[in-house]
């Protein structure tokens, strides 16, 4: 098989990930081991006074637990089936935070592969990725775009 043909395999599969509860306790200590230590992340009354319910989550943190939902949902294991080798992360771009994660907020993430592209070093390809986060039901919180680089498994 092909790189091309391998990674095409892909292209249009959306895998959604389990709902996750991020408890107060959990919230806290994600804020706490990467030292997102501003007031609207740990101070609930510094929060509502700028308008929110509650605390809330650090951005860049909510990217970190969207691949670790999609991850875990299996998006990795779909990629070593389909017989490409996954090399690195080039690129996340197009982040844009929609709406505010609160402790106690179920979040589920949605992870479609766009498309493949070949790279500039032969035998490898860039494969696109997109990965929506959502809390509740089917609230948008976050969208993001990645790219990354793949070469076919000699396997």
């Amino acid at each position: 098989m092909t790189e091309e043909r391998a990674a095409a395999s892909l292209v249009g599969t959306t895998v959604v990930s389990s709902r996750r509860t991020l408890s107060e306790t959990e919230f806290s200590v994600l804020l706490s081991l990467t030292w997102a230590l501003h007031p609207l992340h740990l101070d609930t009354e510094y929060a509502q006074a700028r308008g929110f319910r509650d605390r809330i989550m650090d951005g860049p943190l909510l990217l970190a637990l969207a691949i670790g939902l999609e991850v875990f949902a299996g998006v990795g294991r779909l990629i070593d089936e389909s017989g490409i080798r996954l090399i690195a992360l080039k690129e996340i771009e197009h982040v844009r935070f929609l709406a505010p994660v609160y402790p106690q907020d179920a979040i589920f993430t949605s992870t479609e592969f766009l498309d493949t592209q070949p790279a500039t070093r032969p035998g490898r390809w860039n494969m696109h990725v997109s990965t929506q986060l959502y809390k509740g039901v089917d609230e948008l919180v976050m969208q993001a775009s990645r790219t990354f680089a793949f070469e076919l498994d000699q396997k």
